[in-house]
């Protein structure tokens, strides 16, 4: 199907982008995948937030989008438009078994230039981590990282990014209190420091202790094939427009 103007403009955005970056677009698969989320990019889509969004190291690009007002199931939206097929793979069921336990807020989805759907972002309340490994969908090595979670205070779950395409699930932790965000403010330089160091990881600089020190969130990702935590990654809210880089 043809584009509309609005999805036109996307699809040229990201094209410019990844033109930039040398990344390869896929037309066929990106023209289709921005066909099937067709309802959230036109001039009546007002509850749309969409980010463009650039991997430096992978060199890609894509965009998300993110609507809490429309009730949809960006997975089975991509299933029905023949974007995805059932294989058999426990990442095909978490949502199913997450979702109606949960008291949702919305969902976000990730459209990649190279081959179009990846990852779905169920926003929810608060959730115990303790009771989301319950569900026989979620990886055996989350279960596996109950002490290190425990050890750091991580108990409570309200977003996931489940991919489709590399087959992994991040966890996010946010810095909140019972009195609200708390940026940062959960964990001091030495307890950041352990944080990755009990995982293998290298140290960080003092440079990232201070960007974890403004930090808004703390989240895993893991994968169904491995028993560790593939990476640990942390964000902060964005600061001025003169610290973004541009080419």
């Amino acid at each position: 199907a043809q584009l509309n103007e609005q999805q036109q403009t996307i699809y040229n955005d990201l094209g410019t982008a990844a033109k930039i970056m040398g990344a390869t677009v896929n037309s066929e698969s990106l023209s289709r995948t921005l066909n099937v989320f067709g309802q959230f990019f036109n001039l009546e889509s007002e509850d749309t937030s969409i980010a463009y969004r650039i991997n430096s190291h992978k060199k890609n690009v894509s965009m998300r989008y993110l609507n809490f007002v429309v009730s949809h199931n960006p997975y089975e939206m991509a299933l029905a438009g023949g974007l995805m097929q059932r294989e058999g793979h426990p990442v095909e069921d978490v949502l199913d078994q997450v979702v109606p336990n949960v008291k949702m807020i919305g969902y976000g989805s990730d459209l990649v230039v190279t081959h179009g759907f990846e990852k779905v972002w169920p926003f929810f309340h608060m959730y115990p981590i303790e009771e989301l490994v319950k569900f026989p969908s979620i990886p055996d090595s989350v279960r596996a990282h109950m002490d290190y979670f425990k050890k750091f205070n991580m108990a409570q779950v309200s977003l996931l990014a489940v991919d489709y395409y590399h087959k992994t699930m991040n966890i996010y932790f946010m810095m909140r209190t019972s009195q609200g965000f708390k940026p940062g403010g959960l964990y001091t330089p030495d307890q950041w420091v352990e944080m990755f160091t009990d995982l293998g990881f290298g140290t960080p600089t003092d440079a990232e202790l201070d960007i974890f020190s403004k930090a808004f969130v703390v989240y895993p990702t893991f994968s169904w094939e491995s028993a560790e935590i593939e990476r640990l990654c942390v964000c902060m809210p964005g600061g001025h427009k003169s610290e973004i880089p541009y080419t």
